[in-house]
C-alpha cells in the first residue's frame, strides 16, 4: 500500500503517504507489517492514514510498539491501553515502557489474549472525548467477558496522555496510576448517583442498567458481590439471593 494508482490515469502512481509523519507498525515480534501516517497539513483528510487491511495488517490484532513493551509489560505486570502513535511515544518517552497503543476501536482475540496473558493489570488510557470514552467501555466489555476487569486512568480535563505528561510531566501520571479505579465502577457510580435513582421506578431502572453494565462479567462472583452491594446501596430490601436471580434471569434474557 506504498503507491496507488491515480484514478484519472491508471498508469500513473502517487506516494500513498506523502506529506504525513509514517510510523512502520510491528507485530509482536518487530517484523513491520505495515505502516500509519499522520498529516502535518490542516486540509489533509483523513487525520490518521494506515495500510490498507490484509492477512499482515490486520488492526484489531496489531499493538504499537508490543515488541518493545513485553518485557516491560511482564516486569511490572501491568499494561497501559492508549490509543494513537503519539501518545504510545510519549508514554515510552516518559518512562512508562509497559504501554501499547491501540490500532483501532476494538481489539481482535488475538491481541486479548496476549495481553490477558501478559498481565491482568490493565489500565486503559484513551483519548478523553466521546470517541475514546466509547472505544474505552467496548474494550473494557471485551476484557471482562474474559473475566479481566481493567481500571481506568482519569485524565480530568486532559484530552489524551500525550497532552497530560506535557503539562503536568511523569509524576502526576503516576499519581493518577495509583488513584485508578476500575472502569466498571466508575460506570456504576454514575449510574447510581443520579438524581432519579432512588424511587420505586427509578431503582428498578437504575438495577436494569447495573445488571447491563456488569453482564459481560457473566456470573462472575466479582460481579454478584457489586450487584447485591448496588441493590443495598439503592435501598432494596429484597433477599440477595432474589436480586441475584434477577440478575442470572436478566443474563437469560428476561429483563
Amino acid at each position: 500500500g506504498l503507491l496507488k494508482r491515480d484514478r484519472n490515469n491508471p498508469k500513473k502512481l502517487y506516494d500513498t503517504f506523502r506529506d504525513r509523519i509514517i510510523f512502520p507498525i510491528w507485530d509482536q515480534f518487530g517484523s513491520v507489517q505495515g505502516f500509519t501516517s499522520r498529516a502535518i497539513h490542516p486540509n489533509q483528510k483523513p487525520k490518521y492514514l494506515n495500510s490498507p487491511a490484509s492477512f499482515l495488517f490486520d488492526k484489531k490484532n496489531l499493538l504499537y510498539p508490543l515488541h518493545l513493551s513485553k518485557p516491560k509489560m511482564r516486569e511490572k505486570d501491568q499494561v497501559i491501553i492508549c490509543e494513537g502513535n503519539m501518545d504510545a511515544i510519549t508514554l515510552h518517552k516518559n518512562g512508562f515502557t509497559n504501554s501499547i497503543a491501540i490500532m483501532g476501536t476494538s481489539l481482535g482475540e488475538t491481541s486479548l489474549n496476549l495481553i490477558k496473558n501478559i498481565s491482568r493489570n490493565i489500565f486503559l488510557c484513551l483519548d478523553n472525548d466521546t470517541a475514546g470514552l466509547k472505544a474505552t467501555k467496548k474494550i473494557n466489555n471485551q476484557f471482562m467477558s474474559m473475566g479481566v476487569i481493567p481500571s481506568f486512568i482519569d485524565l480530568g480535563s486532559y484530552k489524551d496522555p500525550d497532552e497530560f505528561l506535557t503539562e503536568k510531566g511523569p509524576a502526576a501520571f503516576e499519581e493518577k496510576i495509583k488513584r485508578s479505579i476500575p472502569f466498571l465502577d466508575r460506570i456504576l457510580n454514575d449510574l447510581t448517583s443520579r438524581k432519579d435513582a432512588y424511587d420505586t421506578e427509578g431503582k428498578i431502572n437504575t438495577l436494569n442498567k447495573v445488571f447491563e453494565a456488569i453482564s459481560p462479567l457473566g456470573k462472575n462472583l466479582s460481579a454478584t458481590e457489586r450487584i447485591i452491594s448496588i441493590a443495598k446501596k439503592l435501598g432494596f430490601q429484597s433477599d440477595p439471593l432474589k436480586i441475584e436471580e434477577s440478575y442470572i434471569a436478566f443474563l437469560q434474557g428476561s429483563k
